[in-house]
């Protein structure tokens, strides 16, 4: 009898579906090979978690989008400390220290994010039928990105004002064409293509919806430590 029900229990484990473990870069074999870099000794002193973040995204030449922003992490000072490790575990140690945030690898970037990645309404889930450049800067692409959301959403009859595109300076030119791609794809291809620069929202998630202007994002260096700076203080935070 107990040889049966253990030839019954081989026989349903057979037949079960496995259920796959996820590998963090699965399919972009650069990315996968950093994040399973060897990390000695990580300490962040005490950093705020954003600007953390982009210290391991320089340290490493991650291609990053940080799509979550709130208070908290932009200012609050937090411990990451890591002795022996990957570079993945690092981020799992990073996303741990605040309840809302985890990270995943999407077209080649590493993305840190929240719930409101599933909101339809989210500016970085609004679909592009067409976007090209060819020999621009990411500051260009980030002022092409704006106007295209503007265009997308309102129709106007023509665009007039400034926009911001700090990185314009940047003597690095990229070629590529998205089509029926996502801001965050578009966004992703940016930093994937550049390899010195990252992707950060510029608002807290409950104002990423329905904002069709160029103040929701912006593009800069993975040296930038002032982060600050380049929020958008927004009544209510």
């Amino acid at each position: 009898m107990t040889r049966f029900w253990l030839l019954a229990l081989l026989i349903f484990l057979s037949l079960s579906p496995t259920r796959s473990i996820a590998q963090p870069g699965r399919g972009y074999p650069e990315l996968a090979a950093k994040l399973r870099a060897e990390v000695r000794d990580f300490d962040n002193h005490g950093e705020p978690l954003i600007s953390t973040l982009m210290r391991i995204a320089a340290e490493n030449q991650l291609p990053m989008g940080i799509e979550r922003i709130v208070k908290d992490a932009l200012e609050k000072p937090v411990h990451v400390q890591l002795s022996r490790g990957t570079v993945s575990a690092l981020l799992d140690s990073c996303v741990r220290q605040f309840p809302g945030y985890a990270w995943t690898v999407r077209n080649g970037a590493v993305n840190v994010y929240g719930e409101e990645h599933k909101w339809p309404a989210n500016i970085f889930n609004e679909v592009i039928p067409l976007f090209e450049v060819q020999d621009q800067s990411a500051g260009m692409i980030q002022l092409q990105l704006a106007r295209t959301l503007i265009v997308q959403a309102l129709k106007p009859k023509g665009i007039a004002g400034s926009f911001r595109h700090p990185m314009t300076q940047d003597k690095k030119l990229l070629s590529f064409r998205e089509r029926n791609a996502t801001v965050r794809r578009i966004l992703n291809r940016v930093v994937t293509l550049h390899g010195g620069a990252i992707w950060i929202a510029r608002v807290p998630p409950k104002w990423l919806s329905n904002r069709p202007g160029d103040d929701s994002f912006e593009i800069l260096p993975v040296s930038e430590r002032n982060i600050r700076a380049h929020m958008l203080l927004l009544q209510g935070w």
